[in-house]
């Protein structure tokens, strides 16, 4: 009988073609105790399907090898007591086994009470596993139940940090995670459609002056405290340039700008003026032809001959996320442009995949000069 050929491959590929056998659980039970892990593990996934496979499996879950233990774990998601079966998964040394029990819990048949326990996960040190924890919540979604409300404040603060994670499968699984989790919300500022939009944001200096063309035209060093009409100008048309649709046709005009526009102060650390679009760079460059590394490094040429009296930064979050998860990223991604690193680098610079951001030039002013001329009404930076 094939099950008990004397060759290693032979009997794997038996068990794999008994999957959807009706009588697979008492073929391949013995093969649960062949002396081969691989044979073991090839058992243990065809009987994920299995009626029996909740009183089979179980025991598997404390085999000595990582990839029958793992094996187990995705074939038991559909157990009734899968979220009793999961704690002592998520602690195994093996990350194949830890990535398999946060799979565990995407299963649309997966108790709803394993959710919580996605939450270390989030903070594994391996990428496989965080990537697997957070599909997994993302998947939620398609499940028969949704993630309770009542776990969003602990699982969102986990997920945020996510979208600047080194790997780029964690950041997408956290990005789609946290779409889920919240639910839509209002607009929390202006849309960015014209230069006027913004002039309740970030001054009450009007929108239109004939500085602004000849500043573009020939950008010159600039302190905010010497024309703070024409600073604020000029770093209002660097927000609407990072998403206009189209290239301006002549210096100081722009068409129509995507996104919404929010300020952020962390007092000491300095003043952060944002730029949200819910769409990814490429999907941005796709559908509605927004170039947006060209439009980016174009706004950074200009705005960066501008000095501010403190820490100022400029950042595009281009993440199909709510603005609150942006918003929680905001000390995080400061933190990173005032490293010694960013110090090193050209701006601007790409955190993560939806990120762009650079620094403004800050110096405090002499003091009687600032005495001189006290800061508009309005005016943060």
């Amino acid at each position: 009988m094939l099950l008990q050929d004397p060759d290693l491959d032979v009997r794997i590929d038996a068990a794999a073609a008994l999957a959807n056998h009706p009588d697979a659980s008492a073929l391949l039970a013995p093969l649960l105790q062949d002396p081969d892990h691989e044979v073991r593990a090839a058992a243990t996934t065809a009987l994920a399907s299995s009626p029996q496979a909740h009183q089979l499996l179980p025991p598997l879950l404390q085999d000595p090898s990582w990839n029958v233990r793992a094996a187990a774990a995705a074939a038991l998601a559909s157990h009734p007591d899968a979220h009793e079966l999961l704690p002592p998964l998520l602690q195994d040394p093996s990350w194949n086994v830890r990535a398999a029990a946060a799979a565990l819990a995407s299963h649309p048949d997966a108790h709803a009470g394993l959710v919580p326990l996605l939450a270390p996960l989030l903070q594994d040190p391996d990428h496989e596993v965080r990537a697997a924890a957070a599909a997994a919540l993302a998947s939620r979604h398609e499940a028969s139940e949704r993630v309770s409300p009542l776990l969003c404040p602990l699982l969102c603060p986990l997920l945020c940090p996510l979208l600047l994670d080194p790997d780029h499968d964690v950041r997408a699984a956290a990005a789609d995670a946290l779409r889920t989790l919240h639910s839509p919300s209002p607009p929390q500022a202006p849309a960015l459609r014209h230069p006027a939009a913004l002039a309740d944001v970030l001054s009450a200096t009007p929108a239109e002056s004939a500085a602004l063309p000849a500043f573009l035209r020939a950008p010159r060093p600039l302190h905010a405290d010497d024309d703070r009409a024409l600073a604020d100008e000029v770093l209002r048309w660097a927000l609407l340039r990072m998403t206009a649709t189209q290239q301006p046709a002549v210096s100081g005009e722009l068409g129509p700008s995507l996104g919404h526009l929010y300020q952020q102060d962390l007092g000491d650390r300095g003043l952060v003026v944002w730029v949200h679009v819910q769409m990814d760079p490429f999907e941005l460059a796709r559908q509605r032809a927004v170039p947006v590394t060209a439009n980016v490094l174009r706004a950074y040429h200009v705005a960066h001959f501008v000095t501010a009296s403190r820490p100022t930064y400029v950042l595009l979050a281009c993440v199909d996320v709510p603005a609150q998860a942006v918003q929680a990223l905001i000390p995080a991604l400061v933190e990173q442009l005032a490293s010694p690193a960013a110090q090193l680098s050209h701006p601007p610079l790409l955190l993560g995949t939806w990120f762009f951001a650079f620094a403004l030039p800050h110096r405090q002013p002499p003091a009687e000069r600032h005495d001189r001329r006290p800061r508009p009404r309005g005016s943060s930076w």
